[in-house]
């Protein structure tokens, strides 16, 4: 593999008017133990292209002077919103957020009321999972509903409170992300969390239906979080340890996904009965049904003389970066989920002005912080890469053409299971030769669905590239990544995912790779949104192989997506 990095390296540097010798010393400095190469200073062009000075400001600053600019609210009068005192305190650990977003200021009053649905639009990086962690932290706790639960009276036990939410998430790395900020927002009271306090249940986590159901029973937690699987598991088998006539609040983050209505394809979609939706019924779906079918939308909190004192609305908040028309039409006309809700719906970062697949052109700009074509203008670069079957490289041109570089290549005609299970080799080679010439600390590969990480991940390892399978359910992962990032042995990090557990992912990445053109815009405006987050800089570079099906697309989700994608100059971030 070492062999054709070089033939890559050297063939996007003379792209870049580098000498070949050049791009050589470049990719031993950048696969090697050398402690300089990460030391040295960022060239006066690089900050010329950030648009930064001789002296640039720290990341950190940036992020909270960029919050600032967009938002008139200081940290302090997150108090102003509802949030309590002590998760504010909290707050101060993410010193990125001095602000909330607009979009924040508008949803966690009403998810903290708790008395109407909340649907929740905002470009990726923009702070909907953690505006819904703060505001779920403040509420208050729920208690066993006894009086009104037969099930929950047949298997009472001690426990005096109930689960209060339940945040149902795509994938365990981003359960165990929520759980790893709850963690550090609430690190002054509790240094270490109780698990009645929040827990993630997922089918990675290594216990069984019946160990998960035991642990509720004995400590039911105030936020639980849990993957659909693992969640309906519980839900079929042992209905009572959810206490679901007690939860307040049940949140969908990245819901278009959970409802199945986060890729578009003719085999996963019904066009007969007008709108597109899933023909098979998700997890998620299911869940939610037999929810609505247990308990009513408003639940009595007492009983006096026979009549009800009051009423608790079980709350439903869906958040994602794309919330199509036909997701939206679903809930609310074929679903009994906002039925009889005691206030109307919520909807934040809607316009009205946005049918059809994506048009975003009508969201107001001080809505979004963040994602592609919905950044402040520079902080997001996006690059296509096409690779011949020679391992030679060239950008995109968005107007199809005739010639040698858009014949349809034999790779495309291998078997599917070969071409799933390892990535073309070529593509992985301009992935390497890239690593090596623009990232300097860490950064993600998003692969295809079926791909075996640990054989792609070996193969970086060859040369030198210190390439890692993403697992947050690991709790070195998570010291690393998570809490203060800093490179390992001076050496560059890799990320490896795939496009199904790469949604919700916030990390400090300055690059993200994705081989493969995405299903459809929905697809990519996910995959790139894990930089340009919250008003940083970053890269999206997309590598192709050189057929004109790939092309097609790629140019179909750039016209979408409103975005031009730039010249890849090696060593211009």
């Amino acid at each position: 593999m070492q062999h054709r990095i070089h033939h890559v390296v050297n063939a996007l540097c003379h792209r870049a008017y580098l000498q070949p010798h050049c791009s050589s010393g470049l990719l031993r400095r950048a696969f090697s133990y050398d402690q300089q190469w990460h030391q040295q200073p960022r060239s006066h062009s690089a900050s010329r292209t950030l648009g930064l000075h001789a002296h640039p400001v720290p990341l950190v600053q940036q992020r909270a002077l960029h919050l600032e600019a967009r938002s008139p609210y200081p940290l302090y009068q997150f108090a102003a919103l509802g949030v309590k005192q002590s998760v504010i305190e909290g707050m101060r650990h993410f010193e990125e957020v001095q602000t909330p977003s607009l979009c924040q200021a508008k949803f966690i009053p009403e998810i903290i009321r708790g008395e109407a649905d909340v649907f929740v639009r905002d470009g990726a990086g923009a702070g909907k999972s953690l505006g819904v962690v703060l505001a779920l932290l403040s509420k208050q706790r729920a208690a066993p509903m006894h009086n009104v639960d037969v099930q929950v009276q047949k298997n009472r036990s001690s426990a005096k409170h109930a689960i209060t939410s339940i945040v149902v998430v795509p994938h365990t790395s981003l359960g165990y992300q929520l759980l790893e900020w709850i963690r550090i927002i609430v690190s002054n009271d509790l240094p270490n969390l109780h698990p009645s306090f929040a827990q993630v249940i997922s089918r990675g986590d290594g216990l069984s239906t019946e160990e998960h159901a035991e642990r509720l029973r004995t400590n039911p937690p105030h936020i639980l979080i849990a993957t659909p699987r693992a969640l309906v598991d519980v839900w079929e088998a042992h209905p009572e340890a959810l206490q679901i006539r007690a939860v307040r609040t049940i949140v969908l983050d990245e819901a278009d996904y959970l409802l199945g209505f986060g890729h578009k394809s003719a085999k996963s979609f019904d066009a007969t009965k007008g709108l597109e939706r899933p023909v098979h019924v998700p997890e998620t779906m299911s869940f939610l049904d037999g929810v609505f079918n247990a308990r009513p939308k408003c639940m009595p909190m007492a009983r006096y003389a026979g009549v009800d004192v009051g009423k608790v609305p079980l709350q439903l908040v869906m958040t994602s970066a794309t919330f199509p028309v036909p997701l939206r039409h679903f809930v609310l006309a074929d679903t009994d989920w906002h039925e009889d809700s005691p206030s109307r719906l919520v909807k934040v970062g809607f316009t009205g002005a946005d049918e059809g697949d994506i048009n975003e052109d009508a969201v107001a700009a001080n809505l979004v912080l963040g994602g592609p074509g919905l950044a402040a203008p520079g902080l997001v670069k996006h690059h296509c890469l096409v690779v011949d079957r020679n391992g030679d490289t060239s950008d995109l041109e968005l107007e199809a053409s005739v010639g040698p570089g858009l014949t349809r290549q034999p790779e495309e005609k291998q078997d599917a299971h070969l071409k799933k299970s390892m990535p073309d080799p070529v593509l992985l080679d301009c992935v390497a030769a890239c690593v090596a010439l623009d990232v300097e600390k860490l950064a993600m590969l998003v692969l295809e669905p079926g791909v075996v990480m640990r054989d792609v991940a070996a193969d970086f390892r060859a040369i030198g590239v210190r390439a890692i399978p993403l697992d947050l359910t690991q709790g070195s992962q998570i010291q690393e990544f998570l809490r203060a990032y800093t490179p390992k042995k001076d050496k560059i990090t890799l990320l490896l995912t795939t496009r199904e557990t790469t949604r919700g992912i916030d990390l400090p990445l300055s690059h993200v790779f994705i081989i493969g053109a995405p299903q459809n815009a929905f697809q990519y405006r996910h995959l790139a949104g894990r930089v340009g987050r919250r008003g940083s800089a970053g890269q999206v570079i997309q590598v192709i192989s050189s057929g004109r099906r790939e092309q097609a697309q790629m140019r179909d989700v750039y016209r979408r997506l409103s975005i031009t994608p730039e010249k890849y100059e090696p060593g211009g971030f």
